[in-house]
């Protein structure tokens, strides 16, 4: 039997237990020489085969070779052996020979997650690993993956940063990434995790130094929700709807502030303190200075309640205080000057735009299916049947680009010029720029919430200034 086994980062308190009975129930020992010496305590005398650096092919052989003998062999890898470790050569060996061994995997600690552990918490969210080794993998390859990784804003770990023959190779991908990340984007370095030289320290994507960096070390890259705190590099934990949104990012669904999607009658989420509205009757409700303090109906706006079953309720707090008209199914403040409106179906958002414009530009939902994205019918709408009047304004669509997105606009008769295919969200500066390259009069848009960048395409039109200049919103449903 072969049993490859992952040793961890060089820590015995690191190795598994199923590491550590593996290789004392092993016969023989393969690895390469620096990792038998950190496995010396549980070899003992058995037979131990060590290779130097760049011998991997010639390790697993002798360990296939020991293994079909009848001997049970380990053959250990550092770190984890399924990542840039053996198991992937000895599979590739085994199945090549065609050879009938048993050939156990057993997993190990990898750098990142041991060099993560001493730096803080800075893989609470998505991560990648990228190896800056160019021996098997060409280097243009390698900046693919770099840029690519920079650009999702993926939290990014190093290994083989850094060694005699590739010095620059470390500093290489940091340029790259200086084109996606801030210069004060937090890094952390470990040198050794686990072992008795182990080192460590923090520094920034631009103060960074390459000159103590080396192949034992391990590199940790932040995104745009990582940072640093009393010595500790931590990223904010992605499943907390709350961290995302500290961080700038627009997958939360439904955190405080946001708005259920149209027909769904969830609970809704108090926006000051988390605590929920209450269902049952003869519960405890948010009290009024509590909503105010949310800005609901503080300047004199229209203050509509989410669509919760029992929206009514939670704002007759507000209605006995002499707050002024509320409806219960949008939760949004308002000005006079900046009206934000809400149209149950396109059907009337249709008239509201036509009274508020010559031009306005429709929002279409483009992800899905063209069924569910379906406006009222463009030809109907030009014809003034539907919409009566809008024959006589300019309707543009701004969807994804997806080719039956697009291709229902051209069925519903929009035409060439009249469809932007564009892949957001958007900034607030995108959109406003290109509100005004359109000329839109008026913005009509479903309410896709932060992750569909819905504030984003409202600011604009709300910073617009006075009645005359500003750009009246519909959120459509």
């Amino acid at each position: 039997m072969l049993s490859v086994i992952g040793i961890g980062p060089g820590s015995q308190a690191m190795m598994t237990m199923e590491a550590v009975e593996a290789l004392q129930a092993a016969e023989i020992v393969v690895g390469y020489k620096t990792y038998t010496h950190l496995v010396k305590a549980f070899t003992g005398d058995k037979q131990v085969i060590k290779t130097g650096m760049c011998k991997e092919i010639e390790r697993c052989q002798a360990a296939i070779e020991l293994a079909q003998a009848g001997h049970n062999v380990a053959l250990i890898s550092s770190g984890d052996a399924g990542i840039y470790g053996m198991a992937g050569l000895v599979l590739e060996l085994v199945n090549k020979q065609q050879l009938d061994i048993e050939v156990r995997l057993i997993p190990g600690m990898t750098a990142s997650i041991a060099a993560a552990s001493l730096l803080g918490a800075p893989l609470m969210h998505d991560f990648c690993h990228i190896s800056l080794s160019d021996l098997l993998t060409p280097w243009p390859v390698i900046e693919k993956r770099i840029v690519a990784a920079g650009e999702a804003d993926f939290v990014i770990c190093f290994y083989n940063p850094r060694s005699r023959g590739r010095e620059g190779h470390l500093a290489r991908a940091f340029a790259l990434l200086a084109a996606s990340k801030s210069a004060d984007t937090p890094v952390g370095v470990v040198k050794s995790a686990g072992r008795k030289k182990q080192e460590k320290w923090l520094t920034t994507l631009g103060e960074m130094d390459f000159a103590p960096v080396d192949m034992t070390s391990l590199v940790i890259v932040g995104n745009k929700a990582t940072y640093i705190d009393n010595g500790l590099m931590i990223t904010r934990e992605a499943t907390r709807c709350e961290s995302r949104r500290r961080a700038g990012y627009r997958g939360h669904q439904r955190c405080a502030g946001d708005l259920p999607a149209a027909g769904r009658r969830r609970r809704a989420l108090h926006p000051v303190g988390g605590d929920p509205y209450r269902r049952a009757a003869g519960r405890r409700y948010p009290r009024a200075d509590t909503l105010r303090a949310y800005g609901v109906a503080a300047d004199g706006g229209v203050a509509q309640s989410t669509a919760h079953p029992l929206g009514d309720r939670c704002l007759s707090p507000l209605r006995r205080g002499g707050q002024p008209e509320y409806c219960a199914r949008l939760r949004q403040r308002r000005g006079s000057a900046q009206p934000l409106s809400k149209a149950g179906a396109a059907e009337r958002s249709a008239p509201s735009a036509t009274s508020r414009g010559r031009r306005s530009e429709r929002g279409l939902r483009g992800g899905s299916s063209p069924r569910r994205a379906d406006p009222a019918d463009h030809r109907q709408q030009r014809s003034g049947g539907l919409a009566g009047g809008l024959a006589e304004k300019t309707l543009l669509a701004r969807v994804l680009p997806v080719p039956e997105v697009v291709q229902h606009c051209s069925d519903l008769g929009f035409g060439v010029g009249e469809i932007f295919a564009l892949c957001g969200p958007f900034s607030a500066e995108f959109n406003a720029a290109f509100y005004h390259q359109c000329r839109a009069d008026v913005v009509v848009t479903k309410a896709s919430g932060a992750e569909g960048g819905y504030q984003e395409k409202v600011q604009p039109c709300l910073d617009a200034g006075s009645p005359a200049s500003s750009l009246p919103v519909r959120r459509r449903w």
